[in-house]
């Protein structure tokens, strides 16, 4: 219903030039709501990814800013067929799945410290 109610309003039955629209449109409501959840959830990781410390922070102010521009374009047109956007989405995603393993690797070091006891690793004494 939504896709006619569109196609009415636009001149000689032209596509919509609005991703978020068009998604809806085109793929409609579960296609919709997927864009929606993968935009904003991006949306989120990117702006983390910026703001924490990180050493893969440095990368993700050259990915993000380029990505984040993008999304806000598609305000204006069609973006869901650009192929460097899906290479950005990645990009963006990896440097998160990067932090999350360094955050990782950064806590079993801090646990294996001599002078750090937890009751997951025991403490061996030397005899």
């Amino acid at each position: 219903i939504l896709h006619y109610a569109i196609m009415i309003n636009c001149p000689m039955g032209a596509d919509v030039r609005h991703s978020y629209i068009n998604s809806f449109a085109s793929f409609g409501w579960l296609g919709g709501f997927a864009w929606f959840s993968i935009v904003g959830w991006t949306l989120y990781v990117g702006f983390r990814l910026v703001w924490k410390a990180s050493p893969y922070r440095q990368l993700a102010q050259i990915v993000w800013p380029a990505l984040f521009v993008i999304l806000m374009q598609g305000f204006q047109i069609d973006i869901d067929h650009w192929r460097q956007i899906y290479l950005l989405f990645g990009a963006t995603w990896g440097l998160e799945a990067a932090r999350l393993k360094w955050l990782r690797q950064k806590a079993i070091e801090s646990a294996q410290d001599p002078f750090c006891r937890t009751p997951f690793l025991p403490h061996i004494h030397p005899a």
